[in-house]
């Protein structure tokens, strides 16, 4: 096993164990960015934002986000989360241009769902009631 393995299995296993899984989860989404395993650092960054969430902090949630949707670009759905975030953070614009391309990338799939889903969101927050 090599160094970097060892490192990865270790963040791993404090991960597990931690009340705050979300250092390690950073740490290792890092690692696993530089050994160019970019789905598997886009999933652990995805726990991370969610974790974010549920703790309050929707900022470090969309910086998080963001840089899922750079690894990862075929992830739609994040980008209805990132637009959620914008909106907590009160960033009107930026929410409708994410919901503006998850509604391409999902029409791009052919998934109605999803495209319904962005569609509604994007009403929500143009048309608020």
């Amino acid at each position: 096993m090599s160094k970097r393995d060892a490192e990865i299995e270790e963040l791993l296993r404090l991960a597990a164990v931690s009340p705050d899984a979300s250092r390690y989860l950073m740490k290792l989404g890092d690692l696993l960015t530089k050994e160019n395993r970019l789905r598997e650092a886009a999933d652990c960054y995805d726990r991370v934002a969610t974790l974010y969430v549920e703790r309050g902090f929707p900022l470090k949630a969309v910086a998080v986000w963001s840089t899922v949707v750079k690894l990862d670009p075929s992830r739609t759905a994040v980008r209805l989360h990132l637009a959620r975030g914008y909106v907590q953070l009160d960033l009107r614009d930026d929410a409708i241009a994410e919901l503006q391309r998850a509604i391409a990338d999902y029409r791009k799939k052919d998934d109605a769902v999803g495209e319904r889903l962005a569609r509604a969101e994007l009403d929500r927050i143009v048309r608020p009631s």
